[in-house]
């Protein structure tokens, strides 16, 4: 029996044989560029995402505050498009919940009020990232920090909360599934205090970039990151089946966005700034007193009535600095006072905002000798 020819020399068999490798290089081929396609897709939102970063730092040196998001569904050219949304510490017409934490607010990122080209706004999949602050780290609260002392920003603190699976319980397992938890007194300093998200390659409940919005995930995990609540999901990709994951999570502590700051000088240290703010409260103090001079016993000595700044001074994280519960001030103060016992006190409630928790309260006790050295130049 002979194999058939084609005209031209090659048989069915051998023509069968091409088309065969040719298929399996075309499909090899498609395949390593969808590879490829994607690995592209992941790096660019990754490094918007790295960029969207640095321009939050950049924000808070320049206005001592996180920026609003911007309100979601506007459409190019329209007003207020790109653009952080009004009354910062409100985050006015942002999607805003409190449930479980203090407020956050949820939108967009405002890229024209941070600088950044339209581009940045978007992952590598052409939809916008979702951005969500807590809403008080939208307002610099004033503090009263003596000469020459930058403010650490009060109200960026992080209280968003990601997990590895749908949200149960806060904490750790196995009460909760939250993976980024470290209690200090009643306060968490690893949760986020903003988060940047992509909706991944399905883009399910992201905006595009004409203003409108792809339809909602099935998947518990995704609609759990698209629900604007101030919990979300960070685990491995899954394909396909009812819990498809393919979300990518950019969480940021308070640290993330301000160690640099930190360490190039921009804003001080917490501890340094509330140092430097407890120096200007001695100093309040004794001012006051050198202004209220008595007289103690007889023959009558030059004594100085010893009282609690009347100036409200405000810690780093935003709080009222106050007298220590049950502390006694001790005044009036003579040159024949005892000089080893405290004469007045300063405290910090710390990170937590409470009062009375010994893992981060922040106290200064001043003695009746410091403040002597004080009043001396003044005359005893």
């Amino acid at each position: 029996m002979q194999t058939r020819r084609l005209s031209g020399g090659f048989s069915l068999v051998e023509m069968t044989i091409v088309f065969v490798i040719m298929s399996l290089v075309i499909t090899v081929g498609v395949s390593a560029l969808t590879t490829q396609y994607e690995t592209v897709r992941l790096s660019t939102t990754r490094k918007h995402q790295e960029i969207i970063q640095q321009s939050l730092t950049n924000f808070i040196a320049r206005n001592g505050r996180l920026p609003c998001p911007a309100v979601r569904g506007i459409a190019p050219g329209a007003a207020g498009y790109g653009v952080e949304a009004g009354t910062p510490g409100t985050c006015t017409g942002t999607a805003t919940s409190g449930t479980g934490l203090p407020t956050v607010a949820t939108g967009i990122v405002p890229f024209v009020s941070m600088g950044l080209n339209d581009d940045m706004a978007s992952d590598g999949y052409f939809n916008r990232f979702t951005y969500q602050v807590v809403v008080s780290a939208t307002t610099a609260v004033s503090s009263v920090s003596g000469p020459g002392i930058v403010q650490m920003p009060a109200g960026i603190r992080g209280y968003i909360t990601v997990h590895s699976g749908s949200p149960t319980t806060s904490g750790l397992a196995p009460a909760g599934n939250q993976t980024n938890y470290c209690q200090l007194g009643n306060y968490n300093p690893c949760a986020a205090v903003a988060v940047i998200l992509s909706h991944g390659k399905n883009g399910l409940g992201a905006f595009t970039p004409s203003g409108t919005r792809l339809p909602m995930p099935a998947s518990a995990d995704e609609l759990a990151n698209a629900d604007d609540d101030g919990a979300f999901v960070r685990r491995d990709k899954t394909e396909g089946g009812p819990n498809h994951f393919d979300d990518l999570l950019f969480a940021l502590t308070p640290n993330d966005l301000l160690d640099q700051l930190t360490r190039n000088g921009t804003v001080k240290d917490a501890r340094a700034v509330l140092n430097a703010t407890f120096d200007t409260m001695l100093g309040a103090t004794v001012s006051r007193a050198i202004t209220n001079p008595t007289t103690v016993g007889t023959p009558p000595a030059k004594c100085y009535a010893i009282s609690f700044p009347t100036t409200p001074f405000y810690d780093t994280w935003g709080n009222p600095i106050s007298l220590p519960s049950g502390f006694a001030i001790t005044s009036p103060i003579c040159a024949s006072s005892p000089s080893g016992i405290n004469a007045i006190a300063f405290s910090s409630s710390g990170p937590d905002g409470t009062g009375g928790s010994t893992t981060d309260d922040i106290a200064r006790s001043i003695s009746v000798g410091e403040l002597q050295q004080y009043l001396a130049k003044s005359g005893f």
